[in-house]
């Protein structure tokens, strides 16, 4: 039977040599990406062709660019993606990583003209292929069908010492509105610790971000999005916030500009047992709307009795 057992190694091996590999339902151009990597492989088929083995080793991709092809704008890109110390198990499948560092990445969220966002369309969704009618025969009376092994029911287990993210950025553009609204952020990073598919496990987040430059956004507390049953206990501070960037929103639904306000945020959100508790805290400073915008939306609801409001 077949059995190999070494080394497979590649530096610089660039990604767009394989883009005939993405199917045509995906909705991406492949601009730009190598790949590095290093990695002792112990692998087996058996006689049903099964794979089974053991991995180890580092990988790394530099310089990855993507572009949706629907509207040809950047969609994700990063300098470097750095996976250190992985090892693992094809059957029952395991996977262990020391530390993910992801450096200069910038990510595009967009709402398009027709309200759809552009993640939603990455992919279309294939027509299914109809299956002629199968004829199934009835257990015998007192046979039961075969429990799944031991092997079938075991869980994945997968662990991430680390997860670091440094120079992140964010674009987001809603052009559904008579006027586009677009805002950045900057400087996204941190790090989350200890990620484990194990039930008893939480890691700890600090991540961090500031709103075109100015305004700061933390998240701090711990999770586990690995396990069969999410947990989330994070505290999201977001201060700062000036309201007049956000007059595209004010003019289309509300009829009037903004001069000036800042928004203040403190949210908290504890899921556990499918049960979701949340506090949030909102302040608004010296909000004051402006001029009056002509707008189709908001003739549907009342119009304000004055120019100017403040809370």
């Amino acid at each position: 039977p077949f059995r190999f057992s070494g080394t497979v190694s590649c530096n610089r091996l660039p990604l767009t040599d394989f883009e005939d590999y993405i199917p045509d339902n995906v909705h991406l151009y492949l601009l730009g990406g190598s790949l590095d990597t290093s990695m002792k492989v112990d692998l087996a088929l058996d006689k049903d062709n099964k794979p089974s083995g053991s991995f180890s080793g580092n990988l790394g991709v530099r310089g990855f660019h993507t572009v949706d092809t629907v509207q040809e704008d950047d969609l994700l890109k990063w300098e470097s993606l750095q996976l250190d110390q992985i090892s693992g198990k094809l059957s029952p499948f395991s996977l262990a990583v020391h530390q993910i560092a992801l450096n200069g990445v910038y990510a595009r969220v967009a709402i398009r003209q027709d309200k759809t966002l552009n993640l939603q369309n990455l992919v279309s969704k294939s027509e299914p292929v109809p299956t002629p009618p199968t004829v199934t025969q009835a257990a015998p009376t007192g046979l039961q069908p075969p429990l799944p092994t031991a092997q079938a029911a075991q869980k994945a287990q997968i662990r991430i010492d680390a997860l670091t993210i440094q120079d992140g950025t964010m674009d987001f553009s809603d052009a559904h509105l008579p006027q586009r609204f677009r805002t950045t952020f900057y400087n996204l990073g941190g790090r989350v610790s200890g990620l484990s598919s194990d039930m008893n496990t939480r890691a700890e987040v600090d991540l961090r971000g500031n709103l075109e430059n100015h305004s700061p956004l933390q998240i701090t507390g711990s999770v586990n999005p690995l396990r069969d049953d999410l947990f989330v206990d994070l505290t999201i501070s977001f201060k700062d916030i000036d309201l007049v960037p956000a007059t595209p929103y004010s003019g289309t639904y509300l009829g009037y500009q903004i001069d000036k306000g800042k928004l203040f945020l403190d949210l908290k959100y504890h899921i556990e047992n499918k049960e979701l508790k949340a506090s949030n805290k909102v302040f608004v400073d010296q909000f004051t709307f402006g001029k009056s915008v002509e707008s189709k939306q908001d003739r549907k609801s009342t119009r304000l009795n004055s120019s100017h409001g403040y809370i």
